[in-house]
């Protein structure tokens, strides 16, 4: 017969394990434990010490709950709940959740729900900017030889509405199609000079993940645009931006990242009017030149 441990050792996965054992944990764990299920992202990305802060309870009862799931300690049961966010983050996954509490409702959510969500991540995303640094990345937006806008899949709309305006705005920014095999030609062409934006979303591509890194040993300046403060893209970013993606889709939401390219770009026009102005004439020349668009 297996042992209690041995059970709780080989459960499917931390929010099972958390099930299966929130009647024998203490009060202060089962609060650190309600915390996880409520916030997951934020505790999957967290020091220890944050963690406690955000719960208000010692570090020490943050380490023996992850004792009482049967993990070695708190590094084993992060690294189990960002495996868990992986999972979660599957076009599959999503989709059976949205269909199985549209059932349990009764009835599929109306665009209203899609509204109220959208309307909540764009508050928490502009609840987590700062001034500074939205004045900073704009700044090495307006110096920059070049900028290169790199995101796939979820993230590849807000990614190339970034690129487009910004190119329309400098006349020097490009998307990146996130392809490895591209990443060493856009390595070559990368310096100090530069700025390479990177957009994740939730499942993170390692070609943007190796592009980034690549980019930031060249010099260069790197803005994140990222769905968590994760430990993976801090090393290699020097202005990150949160971006709130829940969804009642089978998908991630990309519109707080589209908003932060809204920030971004806003704050480029003020410090950058005359310049930005004298673009855009020159573009509309270009376009009524061409006809290219049609007539009412």
């Amino acid at each position: 017969m297996m042992e209690q441990s041995d059970v709780i050792r080989n459960s499917p996965d931390v929010m099972q394990r958390i099930s299966m054992n929130m009647d024998k944990l203490t009060k202060s764990q089962q609060r650190v434990a309600d915390y996880i299920q409520n916030h997951t992202m934020e505790a999957a990305f967290s020091t220890v010490d944050r963690t406690a802060h955000a719960v208000d309870v010692s570090t020490t009862t943050v380490v023996r709950l992850a004792l009482s799931l049967g993990y070695s300690g708190y590094a084993e049961m992060q690294s189990a709940l960002k495996d868990y966010m992986t999972v979660m983050s599957s076009p599959i996954h999503m989709f059976s959740i949205v269909t199985r509490s549209e059932e349990d409702a009764g009835r599929a959510a109306d665009y209203t729900s899609l509204m109220e969500l959208e309307i909540q991540n764009i508050q928490e995303t502009c609840s987590a900017i700062v001034t500074e640094t939205v004045n900073k990345a704009a700044d090495a937006l307006s110096n920059a030889r070049s900028i290169f806008v790199i995101g796939a899949r979820t993230s590849e709309a807000p990614a190339r509405y970034f690129a487009y305006n910004l190119d329309r705005m400098f006349l020097n920014t490009q998307y990146v199609f996130a392809d490895t095999n591209h990443v060493p030609e856009l390595v070559n062409r990368m310096g100090k000079e530069d700025v390479l934006i990177y957009i994740v979303n939730s499942r993170y591509l390692r070609s943007v993940y190796e592009a980034t890194r690549a980019a930031k040993l060249t010099g260069a300046t790197v803005i994140g645009l990222i769905d968590a403060v994760s430990n993976t893209w801090i090393p290699f970013t020097d202005y990150t931006f949160y971006c709130a993606n829940r969804s009642a889709n089978f998908f991630h939401s990309p519109v707080s990242a589209m908003f932060i390219a809204n920030v971004l770009m806003k704050q480029c026009v003020n410090t950058n009017r005359e310049r930005v102005e004298s673009n855009l004439k020159k573009l509309e020349e270009s376009v009524q030149s061409l006809k290219l668009f049609l007539k009412n």
